[in-house]
Formats: structure tokens, sequence, C-alpha cells
């Protein structure tokens, strides 16, 4: 192989890497932050809970976000 085909290879690893990132905060979002909220909206009994999970999904999701930036634009 030669360096430039290791280069390639590196940036398609570095791709894909940063994708499975965003693809994480997306779900991450959609499940802890969207399910929390409904929960909160609705009036469930115990929000305690429903509270923590939301919490815990934003930041969650912003932790995920910026390692998949990092990811990418990290040479």
């Amino acid at each position: 192989m030669t360096a430039r085909d290791d280069r390639e290879r590196e940036k398609s690893i570095r791709e894909t890497i940063g994708k499975f990132f965003f693809d994480l905060a997306k779900t991450t979002f959609t499940a802890m932050v969207i399910g929390g909220s409904v929960a909160l909206i609705t009036g469930m009994e115990e929000a305690l809970p429903y509270a923590i999970l939301l919490g815990v999904g934003v930041i969650s999701t912003v932790l995920l976000a910026v390692i998949g930036y990092y990811i990418l634009k990290h040479k």
C-alpha cells in the first residue's frame, strides 16, 4: 500500500466512525429526550425520573455529537 492509500483508508474510517457517533446522538435524542419530554408533557405522576432522563438525554446527545464532530474534523 502506498501512503496515499493509507491516508484514504484512514479518512474513510474516520468518516464512518464520525457518522456512527452522529447516529448515536440522533438515537439518544429520540429515545431519551423525546421520550422524557412526552412523559413530562402528558403529566405523568412521577415527574422526577423523566426529568432526569431528559437531562441525561440532552447531555448525552450533545456529548456524542461533539465527539462525532471532533472525529470528522480532526486530521
